[in-house]
């Protein structure tokens, strides 16, 4: 019996279908980090996990073209990328998770690529998925509007939800399910046969303490694994209104065939889904000033929508193209908060969202946030502040935003070759920017202080900062700094040090090497303009090559070129998208920079308007200068260190 579990594995992934989707699965995949997160070594057997729990899901309850899927817990679109193959131009999915960083990479890879694919993010509390979470589990909505689906999917979800959370998530898949649609998810059920081989150590799990009517695994995170006994489970769902049946899953082994996962639950939700009359539809988005979303009667014909608040209608749109809407908000209620909001589709009013309090708010800051936690995946620290004290010592302030998916509170330390010295957190939080990252406000405290009480190598060393794991933080290289206290405040010299380590890195030079050198000041033009042609060999501009307008740049690159020479550098310190972290400007401006490439901000000081792509980069400089290296964030202000170098004429 457990010989035929690989057999039947290898023979469903080796047929033609399943070969070629692993060779092309038609979209990107997430990183090793988040593939391991979802328990997968490699990529193929992340794709491999997704081709067996498609096949679970059409086995045991089946999959038409036509369907719509909800994915409740979809992480990172394990089972979305085999779907996309077998559902028709009619078919829709929708993924729901507690995770936002999973969600916005779904949003980004799928979703944006696919039309047939949509993400919600619900901050649903979990201990061992989502502690952070804003909404207690045994309140929590999966989606704040209605929706009716053919089929809703939770592999790996019931079995980390505790009695009251597991008793309220049956009953929003009962509202959410279609009469007669089918809920396929994934339990550890407890009947005698289990009870006694768990007792005999032959399951691949025991729970030993009791919470409720359930079984957990580990009293310190109690929804690391939940176990139910299957009576129970079966009369929840039947309370819910399903009629469900169990298959024994290959984490206990028992007299009947084991399912080949976790035990798996098929329930089908009572009633018949009426042959005529009904509206289907879902709202997506509140974009542009509009509730955006389809809508359709069951006959394919266009179905009516009105918006209402506080029991009054404001406004109605019936769709004269196809089935998709824009339900235009009343230009005064825009910005506002709102109360008893309700959009209905239809004759008979089908309630597409209901929500008692609704900011009408853009779903752009949605998506800003989203970038902020990708833009930080690895972290991101500088050094703000050296000083060297009589005694030899050296004392610093380290400014550092932890890699996503590692608590704010977890301690960062600061490393020197195999030598590590605890940072010591100081009490000022960044409420917006952890606002930003999703992080609850007060905990994000990103100064540290560090002391080395015996100095550093008169050589100079090349500082670190390592997670509790030993994971190295963005700049993974560390940061060079000088052995001995340099002249003059330090505080101006930062962004130098930066400086002398990139030059370095990017051509082996020394910012001390005697090369005809040019420094640029803030307001770079007038300089560049009276510079003989091709008088530097190094132009160093940590403050300045900022246009002030879109036409400029083209006339800043001509100048920078004209005065340095064939082979010569340009080091510049440039806005770049690390700077939008704090989120000045609004979403309008992350969106601006995301399409173009660079965003000029007129609420910026002068010096700091041009926020460049390396792509806007590489097209507006890269006919006269060969990009040698751009270093995120490596500047005060979050600026990136960018090196250039002139071609040749």
């Amino acid at each position: 019996m457990t010989n035929a579990l690989p057999e039947r594995h290898a023979a469903l992934l080796s047929g033609t279908a399943a070969q070629a989707f692993l060779a092309a699965p038609g979209f990107p995949l997430p990183d090793a980090t988040a593939i391991r997160r979802v328990g997968s070594n490699t990529p193929r057997d992340f794709l491999q996990t997704g081709l067996l729990l498609r096949a679970a899901l059409e086995e045991s309850a089946g999959i038409a073209p036509d369907h719509s899927i909800l994915d409740v817990g979809c992480g990172w679109g394990r089972l979305a990328l085999p779907l996309a193959p077998r559902l028709g131009p009619a078919g829709r999915y929708l993924g729901m998770d507690a995770a936002a960083e999973a969600i916005a990479w779904c949003r980004r890879h799928i979703a944006e690529a696919d039309p047939r694919f949509r993400f919600h993010h619900a901050d649903i509390r979990n201990s061992y998925a989502n502690p952070r979470g804003r909404i207690p589990a045994a309140r929590a909505t999966l989606l704040p509007w209605e929706e009716r689906f053919d089929r809703i999917v939770a592999f790996s979800l019931f079995t980390h939800l505790l009695p009251d959370a597991l008793a309220r998530y049956l009953a929003e898949a009962a509202r959410l399910c279609r009469p007669g649609g089918v809920l396929v998810a994934t339990f550890f059920l407890l009947d005698p046969q289990a009870r006694a081989a768990m007792a005999e150590g032959r399951t691949d799990r025991r729970f030993p303490a009791a919470h409720g009517i359930a079984r957990i695994a580990d009293p310190a995170v109690p929804e690391d694994a939940v176990a139910y006994d299957a009576e129970e489970a079966l009369a929840l769902l039947d309370a819910a209104g399903f009629d469900a049946e169990w298959r024994p899953g290959a984490w206990c082994p028992r007299v009947t065939a084991p399912f080949e996962y976790q035990d798996l639950v098929v329930a089908r939700r009572r009633g018949v889904a009426p042959a005529s009359g009904g509206a289907r539809g879902a709202v997506t988005a509140l974009s542009g000033g509009a509730f955006r979303g389809w809508a359709h009667e069951a006959n394919g014909a266009p179905a009516r929508l009105s918006l209402e608040i506080d029991g009054q209608a404001v406004a109605h749109v019936t769709p004269t193209d196809g089935e998709s809407f824009a339900l235009a908000v009343p230009a005064h209620l825009l910005g506002r908060e709102v109360r008893d909001l309700r959009i209905l589709a239809g004759g008979e009013g089908l309630p597409l969202l209901a929500r008692p309090r609704l900011l009408l708010a853009d779903p752009s800051a949605e998506l800003a946030r989203a970038w902020r936690i990708e833009s930080v995946r690895r972290g991101l620290w500088r050094i703000e502040a050296l000083d060297w004290q009589p005694d030899g010592a050296v004392e610093g302030v380290v400014w550092a935003i932890p890699p996503r998916a590692v608590a704010p509170d977890r301690m960062p330390h600061l490393a020197l070759g195999t030598q590590r010295w605890p940072l010591r957190p100081m009490e000022e939080a960044e409420d917006a920017l952890g606002l930003a990252l999703g992080v609850a406000p007060g905990s994000l405290r990103p100064r540290y202080r560090f002391r080395l009480a015996d100095g550093l190598p008169a050589r100079g060393a090349c500082l670190r900062i390592l997670g509790e794991a030993g994971e190295a933080w963005e700049p993974v290289r560390g940061c060079r700094v000088p052995g001995a206290a340099p002249e003059g405040s330090l505080d101006a010299t930062l962004d130098a040090l930066a400086a002398a380590a990139a030059l370095h890195a990017a051509a082996g030079l020394s910012m001390a090497a005697p090369v005809p050198r040019l420094d640029v000041p803030a307001d770079p033009m007038a300089l560049l303009d009276s510079a003989p042609e091709g008088a530097a060999r190094l132009v160093l501009a940590l403050d300045g090559l900022d246009p002030t307008a879109v036409d400029a740049e083209d006339a800043l690159v001509a100048a920078v070129a004209r005065v340095t020479a064939p082979g010569g550098l340009v080091m510049a310190g440039l806005p770049g998208g690390l700077t939008l972290l704090d989120g000045r400007g609004g979403p309008a401006r992350l969106l601006r920079w995301l399409r173009h490439g660079l965003d000029l901000d007129p609420d910026a000081t002068p010096g700091r308007r041009a926020v460049r792509s390396p792509a806007h980069l590489r097209t507006a400089w890269g006919d006269a200068f060969e990009i040698l290296r751009i270093d995120e964030g490596a500047l005060s202000g979050l600026r990136d260190l960018v090196v250039l170098r002139r071609r040749a004429a």
